[in-house]
């Protein structure tokens, strides 16, 4: 028998998409995670709605940090905000390439069901903070981890780039499940008490 908590867990996934890009000229829009799943990455119609987000065609120099820029999409809403990260990042110049910190931007987007909207900047704004709050200083860890997986040749420092990345990755997919899980139990819960 299906627990409460598996049930809620099992909504969850169905229900509630985040997405997360790192943003540079070199790489463009490189997806670093999707919850629950990167294999959504390889459903065309969910993507579309991603490709076409009004997100992407503000300039680095319009901030949306705690603005969030949302698109209807066949019945879902996609709300959208971006998180700035100074990180130890490889940059390349015309003259070198060299380690540099720069400001990154990380771009984050929550689908969620139009009839769940309301909700959805809260959701939206917890989970750039929590990410940001844990994750400030190692998620240059996850954008290396993306970039090494397309090296054809692994070297030792590229197989180390992957097993941190990997290991950023699985915690900050936790910490998502977790604040989903504990919002959408809240929410179903003071919904009960309403009724």
């Amino acid at each position: 028998m299906e627990t409460i908590s598996n049930s809620i867990n099992y909504s969850i996934d169905n229900i509630c998409e985040i997405y997360m890009f790192y943003v540079n000229n070199i790489w463009g829009r490189l997806p670093i995670l999707i919850y629950p799943s990167d294999f959504i990455k390889n459903n065309t119609d969910k993507m579309r709605a991603i490709n076409i987000h009004g997100i992407w065609h503000l300039g680095i120099e319009e901030k949306t940090l705690n603005e969030q820029i949302g698109l209807r999409y066949r019945g879902k809403i996609y709300l959208a905000s971006k998180m700035f990260l100074n990180s130890r990042i490889k940059t390349v110049h015309l003259s070198d390439y060299k380690e540099v910190f720069n400001p990154r931007i990380i771009v984050i987007i929550l689908a969620l069901p139009i009839n769940l909207a309301n909700f959805g900047e809260y959701l939206l704004d917890k989970l750039s903070e929590s990410i940001m709050l844990r994750f400030e200083f190692s998620l240059y860890q996850l954008i290396e981890f993306e970039i090494a997986k397309r090296e054809k040749i692994r070297t030792l420092k590229i197989e180390e780039q992957i097993e941190k990345g990997e290991n950023v990755k699985k915690n900050i997919r936790n910490l998502i499940g977790n604040i989903c899980y504990q919002f959408f139990s809240y929410l179903i819960d003071q919904t009960c008490k309403l009724n």
